[in-house]
């Protein structure tokens, strides 16, 4: 029950965690997968424009794997700010729930972009065999697996977040940044201050 308690706690204490240098890494590797699925998604939709709202509605999969892109920047974004300035506004139990909807935004953006992605290898390209319906099928698919990575990034970042948190069930107003601790998941104690003290010297005595 105790252990249980102190997850809770984690989950809910304001303060960034002690955490891996690596997560900081696999946040980058995001942000850039997502400015990937961006780009992807933004060329398909100048190939069609409104062509696809015959298929998969106005912009399609494509506008909402751009929405995405940019809803992972902002989460990861206000989380690396107040990470580095303004540790007191971290709030964890939101930034978990964000994350949460980020996975299932992902998962639903790069699914059904493979499904139009395969629509349009299988009909349209199939029976047409043109150029711009290839470049727009083969933009679709790359957005697809660049989503389909980031949703996996993502899944483990939000794993280990959790268990970061967990681990350090106390509140704190300053960023936790010691690599070693934070790869055992542990916080480190305050050292106590240490005064300088001078060396004594010697003196040997004189005999009368």
């Amino acid at each position: 029950m105790s252990t249980t308690t102190s997850g809770t706690q984690g989950l809910t204490a304001t303060g960034v965690p002690a955490m891996p240098f690596w997560l900081t890494i696999i946040r980058g590797v995001i942000i850039v997968f997502a400015l990937g699925a961006l780009i992807a998604s933004a060329y398909n939709l100048s190939l069609f424009g409104g062509y696809g709202a015959y298929l998969s509605g106005y912009t399609g999969p494509a506008g909402f794997m751009i929405f995405d892109a940019i809803f992972t920047w902002l989460i990861l974004g206000c989380m690396l700010a107040s990470e580095f300035f303004a540790p007191q506004l971290y709030i964890r139990i939101a930034f978990v729930i964000a994350l949460i909807l980020c996975a299932i935004f992902w998962l639903s953006a790069w699914a059904w972009a493979a499904s139009v992605a395969s629509s349009f290898f299988s009909w349209y390209n199939g029976f047409y065999k043109d150029g711009t319906l290839s470049a727009y099928g083969g933009s679709m698919a790359a957005a697809a697996a660049i989503g389909a990575v980031n949703w996996v990034l993502i899944i483990v970042f939000l794993v280990f977040f959790v268990r970061a948190c967990m681990c350090n069930p106390q509140s704190q107003n300053f960023p936790a940044r010691d690599p070693v601790e934070a790869e055992l998941g542990e916080s480190k104690p305050p050292q106590p201050a240490q005064t300088y003290q001078p060396p004594q010297v010697y003196q040997q005595p004189v005999n009368a």
